[in-house]
């Protein structure tokens, strides 16, 4: 698990350009949010859960795909590679937002004077909802498994949505209610969608992932001869 966590944080460090959009991002949604005059408690419970999804796209590489020669080379099982990928992202992702949002609201209140609006819920939601940025990157990368076309198709419905909600966010933000009942639905479906996750990640096994990932490399191969 160490050395895979070792290998992200390589891929992030020598690829500048990825790097400095995972930096950025956060603070340009935070101003996004400014702009659009969004509530502070509802920037709170949400900025680093929308963040870390955003920061899902700095995280993405082709190296992702060559899994198979780690796998029939050394004892690192498929499951661990699994976990290891998102649980990179979503920590990483969670903790440089939650930063970002700390140093901003932190400026806003001494700027304008507006700590005592921010609500103990809030605060609870923006830490518990790490769960759901986990649940949905999880979800996002089952196909990581075995690469079949079901986890694919699966995968992609996570993956679409840890695009649009950060959307969503920002033009509907109605939909994004600070109160109990939409604290406690979120955490539970998240630990609902982590359950599921595991169960269609433990249903995979090496031989799969090699005819996959030789069907995958298959196709590359006549796109690239194809263009």
């Amino acid at each position: 698990m160490k050395a895979i966590l070792w290998k992200k944080y390589l891929n992030i460090k020598k690829n500048k350009v990825k790097t400095l959009l995972f930096l950025l991002m956060p603070i340009v949604y935070f101003i996004l949010n400014t702009i659009k005059e969004i509530n502070i408690n509802t920037t709170i419970a949400y900025f680093p859960f929308i963040c870390t999804l955003l920061s899902n796209l700095c995280n993405w590489s082709l190296e992702d795909l060559v899994y198979t020669e780690v796998i029939l080379t050394s004892k690192i099982n498929i499951k661990s590679i699994w976990k290891a990928n998102h649980l990179f992202i979503a920590i990483a992702g969670y903790c440089y937002s939650l930063t970002v949002l700390f140093i901003a609201v932190i400026t806003s209140s001494i700027l304008y004077n507006n700590v005592h609006g921010i609500s103990v819920l809030a605060v609870l939601m923006c830490f518990f909802f790490v769960l759901a940025d986990i649940a949905i990157l999880a979800n996002s990368t089952v196909h990581y498994s075995d690469f079949s076309k079901l986890k694919q198709i699966y995968s992609s419905i996570f993956g679409i949505a840890s695009i649009a909600l950060p959307t969503l966010f920002l033009f509907k933000t109605q939909y994004f209610a600070v109160n109990p009942l939409y604290f406690s639905g979120i955490v539970g479906g998240s630990i609902i969608l982590l359950y599921v996750a595991n169960l269609i990640v433990n249903t995979t096994n090496n031989e799969s992932l090699i005819i996959n990932m030789q069907k995958l490399q298959i196709g590359y191969i006549n796109s690239v001869i194809l263009e």
